[in-house]
């Protein structure tokens, strides 16, 4: 075996092997990967979220104000056209009675006329009170108790509502409407709702008239056999 020089040993040890990066077609070198860009996302304009939080404000303010005014009730609301803002008690002393002396009837178009109609009906007997709805009524304090004192009423919505004649702490058998919308007591001046009988103000809220069962035709045939008493004119 020949042996070389020392020189051209070295030389060819410290080569170094060279890598060759892959070529692409036709032997171009590959571009790198482009730099992904990224974009800004853009927000929502100022102005816009101003008035979302005007219109947000405004929202919650209206439902405040809904939440917490007054709300209204039918002894607000305006009486129908037509319908009197005060009247007095008419008597209608020619009420037909039937069923025995349990049952009575008043024509339909008085009543609707005149709004608040009195109806005195003679006893057969005299009473000192009577009881009824658990309340009694003290007929001595009116005509001897020979009489029991009734009310009929046509009220703005165009009901028709019947009941005792009284308001038994002050001892009244009178009463009106006012304001187009209150029977009053003429005694202590006592309100309660037309519609509903429902005390208002006064110091007699619950003792409103009580009410009689009715049948409203023609006639208002009004049924008082559940007071144990008997009608004889």
């Amino acid at each position: 075996m020949k042996n070389e020089p020392i020189g051209k040993e070295m030389k060819r040890m410290g080569k170094k092997k060279k890598r060759h990066r892959p070529r692409g077609p036709k032997g171009r070198m590959p571009h790198p990967p482009p730099t992904p860009i990224y974009r800004k996302k853009k927000g929502t304009p100022g102005w816009i979220k101003a008035l979302v939080a005007i219109l947000f404000i405004g929202v919650v303010g209206a439902v405040a104000v809904w939440q917490f005014s007054p709300k209204g009730s039918p002894s607000q609301s305006p009486p129908q056209q037509g319908y009197p803002t005060y009247a007095t008690g008419v008597f209608y002393n020619n009420p037909t009675i039937t069923g025995n002396g349990t049952k009575i009837q008043l024509p339909y178009s008085f009543v609707k006329d005149k709004k608040i109609v009195f109806v005195d009906l003679a006893l057969s007997s005299s009473r000192y009170d009577l009881e009824y709805q658990g309340r009694t009524i003290p007929l001595n304090l009116y005509k001897d108790g020979n009489y029991l004192p009734l009310i009929a009423l046509y009220t703005p919505s165009g009901n028709v509502k019947v009941g005792i004649r009284t308001c038994e702490p002050c001892g009244s058998f009178s009463m009106h409407i006012g304001e187009g919308k209150y029977l009053i007591c003429d005694a202590c001046g006592t309100k309660w709702d037309l519609e509903t009988f429902e005390g208002v103000s006064g110091g007699c809220p619950e003792y409103p008239p009580l009410q009689l069962p009715v049948t409203i035709g023609n006639n208002i045939e009004i049924d008082l056999s559940t007071l144990g008493i008997t009608i004889i004119g």
